[in-house]
């Protein structure tokens, strides 16, 4: 035995997911996470964002080439985005924003070592915080 229902109309170009954020770039400076990336003006953008090693994403509606403000310099934080016409697109890729460098590292003397390759060298150096 079937059911009548009500009526469903989709209309394609209202129906499909935009593209996922892309050309994400970002930097953290004084508490505040700067974010560019590709935008179209007619999209809402959503940022989630966390502390590095926590469950909990915080979520904030954003504005393209936005600026999060409000996070502990020394902490390391997680982000991600989608954006939406209609339907919301997929999240991107977990970004990894490692702590401020606050406090001047003692650098210590770089090793220099020739390589067997001509004109090749390996540099390395050692710091502390």
């Amino acid at each position: 035995m079937y059911q009548n229902t009500t009526s469903i109309t989709l209309i394609p170009k209202d129906s499909e997911k935009p593209a996922t954020p892309s050309d994400i770039k970002y930097t953290k400076h004084e508490g505040q996470l700067k974010l560019t990336w590709s935008t179209s003006k007619e999209l809402e953008y959503e940022l989630a964002y966390r502390k590095a090693g926590t469950c909990n994403w915080l979520s904030v509606h954003f504005q393209p080439s936005g600026t999060l403000q409000g996070l502990e310099r020394l902490a390391a934080y997680e982000f991600r985005m989608r954006c939406k016409i209609r339907l919301w697109s997929s999240w991107t890729k977990i970004y990894h924003v490692p702590p401020e460098l606050i406090d001047k590292p003692q650098v210590y003397t770089p090793v220099t070592e020739l390589m067997q390759e001509p004109g090749k060298r390996r540099f390395t150096i050692r710091w502390e915080v």
